[in-house]
């Protein structure tokens, strides 16, 4: 569809269970390192806004920036949770139910009424803390599976100004989606929005498929529009994309470049292959190690000429379930690394722990290949960054077929990552590739970065919901 290119008036109130910022125990403002937060908070200075994100009990936060002096503010206002709040609707139905669900791992889902029950309470939170801060004229923007009630929550206490939801994660076919017991109520919750976005035309087709098949709204296919009781829903595909100013400047900077010189040299390998993931069950980090190692089976000619290195950040570590995966991980590391390590040299580097922006755009220059491949993945920015950070270098991206980018990026090598044996012949490919054939490879894959970043995905959203406000539609007359 064509996209408008007018942009909104108004205040906007930005939804999400994280907050840009957390306070330090001394009260000072520490702004989260992220795409959302550098895609929003310039829109939330320039028009004036508020962010509405999660927030302990007794903790809310008031203004903390005017920019300019005496202009518009960025406001971050607090929902106020509990720990029976932030385990049941958190850790519970956002990533015991939604999350292994949306990513098809279908075994690992637990489906307790406890938890939809704590996901309702927060989720009318903050429908409630939205309704007493918005005005008339505002526009509201959710984020995400954590809230997907909220725009339902607002239409039915007579909310009417534009409504967007953003979902960042994969949306499953609808037979999967169906497993869910509450699946209609996600639904319509989420159809309480006039613009809801996904990143790819896949997720598209799925969300609307699992309309048709559990409620009785009325969908145009071609258009991405369903039919609701006196409105109407539009549905697009647009990926949220990476910074990519930000990893072009911060890629060819002189202290990038010598930075990444000298962490090759330490790393003593004339070739190096890098992955970025959390540690999460859906990164595949298992299935790329078996890759490493098969490759250094197959191919022995690598052995002490590459260095793997692993970047792990860590993610959800007071569950259980991802304390074992990590042991997982930690034992496969060592024993591939006290399989094939000689004296000075051994295969795999693994870093568990968080990298700055600035730190990351060094090893993805220090990197001759980035090994993305996820078992499933919403989007993945590592590698849209990889490509950014080496415009006017070189570089090969090897991506799973399941990570949602590898839509726009089609000149990248795809791979399935469970066949760890065709992982393992194309890295070989890309290890044998040129100087030159890397530098034509990393240039036929910026095409797209540099048409479509962060800041554009946020201006598009915006400027289209202007266009998908909601009006009179009677054409399907349905009844929630």
């Amino acid at each position: 569809m064509p996209y408008p290119t007018h942009p909104p008036t108004g205040r906007l109130l930005v939804v999400s269970n994280r907050a840009p910022y957390t306070l330090t125990p001394g009260g000072k403002p520490v702004r989260h390192v992220g795409g959302l937060v550098s895609a929003l908070e310039p829109v939330l200075r320039e028009r004036g806004g508020v962010w509405v994100a999660a927030g302990s009990e007794g903790n809310t936060l008031g203004p903390l920036h005017k920019t300019p002096a005496g202009g518009p503010s960025l406001t971050l206002l607090s929902v106020p949770l509990s720990e029976e709040d932030v385990q049941g609707y958190y850790h519970g139905f956002a990533n015991r139910t939604l999350w292994p669900l949306c990513h098809f791992f279908l075994g690992r889902t637990a489906f307790e009424q406890d938890y939809w029950r704590a996901y309702n309470r927060v989720n009318r939170k903050f429908a409630q803390a939205i309704l007493a801060e918005g005005k008339e004229g505002d526009t509201v923007w959710v984020h995400d599976y954590h809230l997907a009630l909220v725009p339902s929550l607002l239409r039915k206490e007579g909310f009417a100004q534009p409504i967007g939801f953003f979902w960042h994660i994969p949306f499953p076919p609808a037979e999967l989606w169906e497993a869910l017991p509450w699946a209609r109520d996600l639904l319509e919750g989420m159809l309480g929005a006039d613009l809801i976005g996904f990143h790819t035309p896949a997720y598209v087709a799925n969300f609307l498929d699992a309309v048709e098949q559990s409620t009785s709204f009325g969908v145009e296919r071609s258009s991405g529009v369903v039919h609701l009781p006196g409105r109407r829903a539009q549905v697009v595909a647009l990926p949220v994309g990476v910074d990519t100013p930000f990893y072009h400047q911060a890629g060819s900077h002189p202290a990038t470049l010598a930075r990444a010189k000298r962490l090759r040299q330490t790393l003593r390998a004339s070739q190096v292959i890098l992955a970025v993931d959390r540690l999460d069950y859906t990164k595949g980090l298992p299935q790329r190690l078996r890759t490493i190692e098969h490759l250094l089976e197959r191919h022995p000619r690598y052995r002490g000429r590459i260095a793997f290195v692993q970047i792990a950040v860590p993610s959800r570590s007071q569950a259980e379930e991802y304390r074992r995966f990590k042991r997982e991980v930690d034992e496969l590391v060592g024993s591939i690394n006290g399989r094939f390590a000689r004296a000075g040299w051994f295969p795999i580097h693994y870093f568990y722990r968080s990298f700055t922006p600035h730190d990351l755009a060094v090893y993805y220059r220090a990197a001759d290949i980035a090994l993305v491949t996820p078992l499933r993945d919403g989007l993945n920015l590592v590698a849209g960054e990889y490509v950014a950070a080496n415009s006017g270098g070189e570089g090969v991206l090897i991506l799973s077929q399941f990570a949602g980018i590898a839509t726009y990026l089609p000149d990248a090598f795809i791979v399935n990552p469970y066949d760890y044996e065709q992982c393992a012949e194309v890295l070989h490919q890309a290890l044998s590739m040129s100087k030159e054939e890397r530098a034509l490879h990393i240039r036929r894959l910026q095409a797209w970065l540099t048409q479509w970043d962060v800041h554009r995905w946020a201006s598009t959203f915006l400027s289209t919901l202007v266009s998908s406000t909601p009006s009179a539609d009677t054409a399907v007359p349905v009844a929630l």
